[in-house]
């Protein structure tokens, strides 16, 4: 559904990014078997979904608050990309 709204992190091109990453990644998981729906599958999209999520909540903020949410963005791809051994 698309919202009648416009924030202004919207137009960040990481954010844009970031919403990107976070369809491919639920594209992929959708490819998980059945099993996986409550474990890996959840903790994968949860992730993936986070990284958007302190982009946009950071970007209201000063320069150095909005840094350390691109940080936290930037570990818990790091950390999803980590995990991704464990699928094979």
């Amino acid at each position: 559904m698309k919202s009648n709204y416009h924030f202004k992190f919207e137009e960040l091109k990481v954010y844009q990014k970031a919403i990107e990453y976070g369809e491919l990644v639920h594209f992929q998981i959708s490819t998980f078997p059945k099993i996986e729906d409550y474990r890996l599958s959840a903790q994968f999209g949860r992730a993936a979904d986070s990284i958007a999520f302190n982009i946009a909540e950071g970007s209201g903020s000063s320069d150095a608050s909005f840094l350390n949410y691109l940080r936290i963005a930037e570990i818990v791809h790091v950390n999803v990309l980590l995990q991704q051994p464990k699928l094979y």
